[in-house]
Order: structure tokens, then sequence, then C-alpha cells
């Protein structure tokens, strides 16, 4: 077997573990077809020569999450974005897309958190956040997987401008980041993933 195969056959074993490539049984023909939040689509989506299928890029927050709908999931520039006003008033955003890379952020503000954008506690904040929301699992299960386990081995932060810091995030070949910034109306809490493909 050729090196070239290898390599092509261990980038698929990557991208079917990080996108959970697992095909959908089909539906019994009198099945009712399933309620699923649909985005607006511009044609960047659609007509393009990028790596990452348009097929990944579909809403997971508006229908199944409760709380009100910010932002009905729309995309652009390859890029869908919803948001949901939480039942304890924080809104959780959600971007996900991409061309030659996946990227996936989740986004909490205000965050009702009365500490400094560098206290080495945020990591464990963030985790806390992110477990309360277990419909970001379901939407993005290998990404979330990747936060949880980043996030306990986050490193100390940089500073990111007046009002923010950056944690780094370990995780492989992965880009994680933790930002922690201080908005008009309070802490902004915000996660990023960043899969080169």
């Amino acid at each position: 077997m050729g090196l070239a195969k290898i390599h092509f056959g261990f980038h698929l074993i990557v991208l079917s573990g990080l996108f959970n490539c697992v095909p959908s049984p089909k539906p019994a023909k009198d099945a009712p077809a399933p309620t699923v939040a649909k985005a607006k689509v511009d044609d960047a989506l659609v007509n393009s020569d990028c790596s990452m299928s348009a097929h990944l890029i579909v809403p997971g927050l508006v229908g199944k999450i409760s709380g009100e709908t910010v932002l009905a999931p729309v995309i652009r520039d390859r890029r869908l974005r919803e948001a949901v006003r939480l039942p304890d008033g924080v809104v959780l955003s959600r971007m996900i897309g991409g061309c030659h890379h996946y990227d996936v952020h989740y986004t909490w503000s205000p965050v009702a958190q009365d500490m400094a954008t560098d206290d080495p506690a945020w990591p464990s904040v963030a985790l806390d956040l992110l477990r309360q929301t277990p419909e970001l699992r379901l939407a993005d299960t290998s990404v979330h997987d990747v936060f949880e386990q980043a996030l306990v081995q986050a490193k100390p932060p940089a500073p990111h401008h007046v009002d923010g810091h950056v944690y780094s995030l370990p995780a492989g070949v992965n880009i994680c980041s933790l930002v922690v910034q201080r908005k008009d109306n309070g802490i902004q809490v915000q996660l990023t993933f960043d899969y080169p493909l």
C-alpha cells in the first residue's frame, strides 16, 4: 500500500471521527418528515470548491433548545449563525462552517460572573456553561468532546486586548481557545474550534 493511500485513509478516519459521519437510516415511506430548522442559504454554500461539505453546515440550536430565538439560522459565506436566549437571560450563539477549515464558535453573553477576564477559574466556568447546554453535544458531538477535554487542560491566559484574554486550549491538531471579554452588557465567553482540512 502506497504512502499516499495510507495518508488519504488516515484523513478519512480522522474526518469520519471528527464529523461523526454515520449514514442516517432511511425513513419508512409512510413516516412523516422530521421537522428541522432550515437555514437561509447563500449561493456560496452550494457553488464552491471548498474542502468542507455543505452538508455539515446545519442548524443545531434553534428548535432544539428551550429559549427564545434571537437569530434564526442563516448561512452567509459558508458559515451558519444562530442564537437563542436561554431561560436565565444569557444569549447562546453558535457559528459553524468554513471552507478549507472547519470552524465552530460558541458564545455566551452576558455571563453573570464578577471575575477579572484573566481569572484562572474561567476555563472551569466555560466547562460548566458547556455542560449546562447538552444540546450542543447533540449538534457537534466531536467538537463538544474536544472542548471538554481541552478546558480541563487550559493554559494561563494571554492578553487579547484591553478588555479581554485568550486562554490556549490544548487540542492536538485542532486549534482551540477560550476568549473572555468584557462587553458593555457584561462578560462574554467564547469557545473557538478550528480544524484545517
